[in-house]
């Protein structure tokens, strides 16, 4: 989905396609490897901590952009939306932000899930 912020920055919104589900906690898991901020549920879910994550603010989006944008984060099981090699969650009303950190927590969690899950 096309969306331009109101700094009038256009983004080629897709969603990211993993093998695991992404959510976001705002807890981070007691015991987990500290120089990580994901861990995997036992279900194989991929929770990443937003207290790690590098937000910059695009912009406001709008009421009804967002909306739509978080349905389709709901429907398929993520948080995260890829334009080229950035990444962008929804944030706030109705902003949308770039998570300037995101390439390596993914890296690290597509590692993890190869170990852990894949036979």
């Amino acid at each position: 989905m096309k969306v331009i912020a109101v700094r009038k920055r256009a983004i080629d919104l897709k969603l990211v396609k993993e093998e695991f589900s992404i959510n976001f906690t705002f807890q981070r898991k007691r015991g987990i490897n500290t120089a990580y901020d994901h861990w995997f549920t036992a279900t194989g879910k991929c929770k990443i901590w937003r207290g790690g994550l590098n937000l910059q603010r695009i912009g406001d989006v709008g009421a009804e952009t967002s909306k739509e944008l978080i349905t389709q984060l709901k429907n398929n099981n993520t948080e995260i939306f890829q334009d080229g090699n950035r990444y962008y969650t929804t944030t706030g009303e109705s902003d949308i932000s770039e998570i300037e950190n995101m390439h390596p927590i993914l890296n690290q969690a597509r590692e993890e899930w190869e170990v852990r899950f894949k036979e």
